[in-house]
Formats: structure tokens, C-alpha cells, sequence
């Protein structure tokens, strides 16, 4: 059975009124209260001392330290992890922009019978809507590639030979890729 404990309070009348309160109230008032463990003494006891009521646990400071020693084991773990998946979606990125950087410029050369002379003609042209940035340099800086020199079966200069433009796009990051082996400017 839970006991009950008496709490003594003594009430006076709040200065904003301007009546007191009546003769033989607001002297003493008991009011009952239950332990926190549901017994009358011990541990859970409320007791009323200088206005504050004691008996209230907080967590003690080495609860805190295993606490924020496990969010820091946590945070150690997710930090790499989220790392990790930045740089794989960053790489993601430059590869569907290399493949429509490619495919855009194919599909300038089957219209248009030669090369962009740049990047930005196949935005004048209508090609692309803009230019996207690189993921790793956060810019449109691309490394345009010319077209190779190829000769002619009959040792004059063929007409591929003389075409110029822009054949092919390479980011211009230095950076390595996550497989350690290929710089994406090679990409």
C-alpha cells in the first residue's frame, strides 16, 4: 500500500490583491503526497526544504560520460560511412555527366557533320540546357580533347584528319578515384 506524507505549506496573499485572505486560511494546508517508490520513507521521499523539493534524481555525471562516450563511438563509426558514400555518389555524378557529355557531342556530330568548336556551342545550339559542374571541382572547368589525327589510306590528309572541335570531355580534377588505380581526369 503506498503511504502518504504530510506537505506543510504556508500560503500568503499575493500583493496584487488587495484583500487578505480570510482569518484561519492560508496558515497551514497539508497536502498528500506519495513517495516516489511508493513507500513513505526511504529513497523516494519528498520532502520540502527552502522552497525546493529534494528527493528528485537527476543523472549523475559518470551516466552523462557513458552516455556521450557512446554517441562519440556512434559518431566515429557514421562519420567514414557517410564519408564514403559522399565521395561514391560524387563519382555517380561524373560518370552519367561524362556519358551525356558524350552522347550530346555524338549526337552534335551525326547533325551537324563536324565537332562543337567548344563546350558551350552545344548550349547555343540548343544540345544541353547548361553546362553541368564537375562533382569534384564544383565548376564547369571540363578538359575538352581534340579529336585524333587519323591518315588516309592514299597518304594525303583524310577529312577526319582535319576536323577539330571538341571529341571527347575529361573532368578536371587530379583527385584519384575510390579504386586507387584511375585519376578521374582519365575517366
Amino acid at each position: 500500500m503506498h503511504s502518504i506524507l504530510p506537505l506543510s505549506l504556508t500560503l500568503s496573499p499575493h500583493p496584487a490583491f488587495d484583500h487578505p485572505l480570510p482569518e484561519g486560511e492560508g496558515e497551514l494546508c497539508t497536502l498528500p503526497l506519495r513517495g516516489r517508490d511508493g513507500e513513505g520513507e526511504g529513497r523516494g521521499d519528498v520532502q520540502q526544504r527552502g522552497g525546493i523539493i529534494a528527493g528528485r534524481r537527476g543523472f549523475t555525471l559518470i551516466e552523462l560520460m557513458i552516455v556521450v562516450s557512446i554517441i562519440g563511438i556512434l559518431a566515429a563509426i557514421a562519420v567514414p560511412n557517410y564519408q564514403w558514400s559522399v565521395i561514391k555518389t560524387k563519382e555517380a555524378v561524373l560518370r552519367e555527366d561524362l556519358y551525356n557529355f558524350r552522347n550530346t557531342i555524338d549526337q552534335f556530330y551525326a547533325d551537324q557533320g563536324k565537332y562543337p568548336a567548344a563546350l558551350t556551342e552545344l548550349v547555343d545550339k540548343g544540345y544541353m540546357r547548361g553546362l553541368p559542374k564537375d562533382p569534384f571541382t564544383k565548376a564547369s572547368d571540363w578538359v575538352e580533347v581534340l579529336p585524333p589525327a587519323q591518315s588516309g589510306s592514299g597518304g594525303g590528309a583524310s577529312p577526319q584528319s582535319s576536323a577539330s572541335g571538341v571529341y571527347d570531355v575529361h573532368s578536371a580534377s587530379a583527385l584519384v578515384s575510390s579504386d586507387g588505380k584511375t585519376p578521374y581526369n582519365e575517366w
